[in-house]
């Protein structure tokens, strides 16, 4: 819970900071759950047939080497033409034709519709949602309309029933409603009308074939099967070969065309980009996101990365001395034993927190840090004396590596003075201005003076040479004895 409050006082010490990086990686994670609902519904094109394995279309390939939709239609009664649709291995299949730019008349009035016209069997095969009435086409003058195209037509008004002129002359009563599929379907029609109507058997005009295989048929001995090349009088004598391409991977496919537009197309590439953009978008976010963290003193982006590192090297070890009994003390150590270092050494831990950070929050902290280094990965002790050098070496690189962030050199160290404590700590005039020493020299003065450590000791917990240590202390006692004049003791 201290943890917790001490991470939302940091964020709220920063509010704008905190605000701006808090709603870029609200947009980052919002623009990513966009672009990947697109990409999922780019992806489950057609997903909503449950035998979307077994479906194909009808494909001809020319002696040019050009893929194109088409259907079975035998134009011209040509005694060299072989049904492709005439073998056992093919269960069902159902005839289309989609007129986009069509229309329908009602009630007097000429509306544009997606016109998909068809046999009994094509809603068998396409698994729309089909909401009230009949499920397929089954008279010559049954109509089937989206739900969607109903209320464009009708608004509120019950659909069935009512009845519309085709762009054909024929009446067609609505006697069925279909919804949109859960994924997005390759294709697009307002109204299902039969296909046994004299304009919509026009020779020019192309259709297309869906097709379901019998379940365990190889498409390619199928396609080798009815690929022998037929040379039709509709296709100027010149050899085509039919095969079968499947549905499933039609939407994104560049090879095969299809000339009247039947169905929807994708394009691969883009979804690609859009995937990349997505990661990218979301990985800023979040890096932006934990700097916010780190620059605010909550988390340090290093101690990400120690924090993985550490536990995979725990792992290991656990590993490797699992069956041996015993566990190395740098490892792991009792909650006793925590207690009794933190009860011992505590007080200095914070003393040199403090001399850092200039105020309690931060300070405390830095402390807690600093144990948790402990816990985390402190080594085996040989001393209490070696245990107490160790905190405090860890605990100013702690400190130092939370100041060297970018907004720290742009706080007002006044303001810190105002911050209430919440430990109990003994300061004196003399104590304050040693923490207003330059930062190299106040660790020095306080290990030396208030920790009676020597100058050799010194040197060998912050692990610089004697010497420097030396003049730390020599120019620390010349700048003392200047701002305390005659309360400065150098023997104290």
């Amino acid at each position: 819970m201290k943890n917790q409050l001490s991470a939302i006082k940091a964020l709220f010490r920063f509010r704008i900071y905190t605000i701006i990086n808090i709603i870029g990686l609200a947009i980052s994670v919002a623009a990513t759950l966009i672009i990947v609902r697109y990409i999922h519904q780019e992806v489950t094109v057609d997903h909503f047939c449950k035998d979307l394995n077994q479906l194909y279309i009808l494909t001809a390939q020319r002696s040019n080497g050009h893929i194109s939709i088409i259907d079975n239609t035998d134009r011209n009664n040509d005694p060299n033409f072989i049904d492709p649709m005439k073998n056992p291995e093919v269960e069902k299949y159902s005839y289309c034709i989609s007129f986009k730019d069509d229309y329908i008349i009602v009630d007097d009035h000429r509306f544009q519709a997606n016109v998909l016209v068809t046999d009994s069997f094509f809603l068998q095969l396409m698994d729309y949602p089909v909401i009230s009435g009949i499920k397929t086409i089954q008279r010559p003058d049954d109509a089937i309309i989206t739900r969607k195209y109903a209320k464009h037509l009708f608004k509120d008004e019950n659909p069935l029933g009512k009845q519309l002129v085709s762009s054909a002359g024929y009446t067609l009563t609505i006697r069925g409603i279909v919804d949109e599929p859960d994924t997005k379907s390759s294709l697009q029609f307002d109204l299902i009308t039969p296909v046994n109507q004299g304009k919509y058997m026009d020779w020019s005009r192309m259709g297309f074939c869906i097709t379901r295989l019998v379940k365990g048929t190889e498409l390619a001995k199928f396609n080798e099967k009815i690929s022998k090349p037929q040379s039709l009088i509709c296709f100027s004598h010149s050899p085509i070969q039919f095969r079968l391409f499947p549905l499933k991977e039609l939407y994104f496919n560049k090879v095969v065309s299809s000339a009247s537009g039947f169905f929807l197309r994708g394009n691969k590439e883009h979804v690609i980009v859009l995937s990349v953009v997505a990661c990218m978008l979301l990985l800023v976010g979040i890096f932006n996101f934990i700097i916010l963290l780190s620059e605010t003193g909550v988390i340090m982006v290093s101690d990400i990365f120690s924090f993985l590192s550490d536990t995979l090297a725990f792992s290991i070890v656990l590993v490797v001395k699992g069956g041996q009994g015993k566990m190395s003390k740098s490892l792991l150590r009792t909650d006793k034993e925590i207690a009794e270092i933190y009860k011992r050494h505590s007080k200095t831990v914070y003393r040199v927190c403090f001399a850092y950070m200039k105020n309690p929050a931060d300070t405390e902290d830095a402390v807690q840090d600093t144990f948790f280094q402990l816990i985390k990965s402190g080594p085996a002790f040989e001393s209490e004396e070696h245990e107490k050098a160790w905190l405090i070496r860890t605990a100013t690189n702690i400190c130092k590596n939370v100041l060297r962030h970018w907004w720290r050199r742009h706080e007002n160290i006044e303001d810190f003075y105002n911050l209430p404590s919440s430990e109990n700590i003994e300061t004196d005039d003399i104590f304050q201005v040693v923490m207003e020493l330059p930062e190299k020299y106040k660790t020095v003065v306080y290990l030396y003076y208030y920790e009676e450590y020597t100058s050799v000791e010194i040197a060998g917990i912050l692990k610089k040479p004697q010497s420097t240590i030396r003049n730390y202390l020599h120019e620390a006692r010349a700048i003392l004895k200047e701002r305390l004049g005659d309360d400065f003791d150098e023997e104290q």
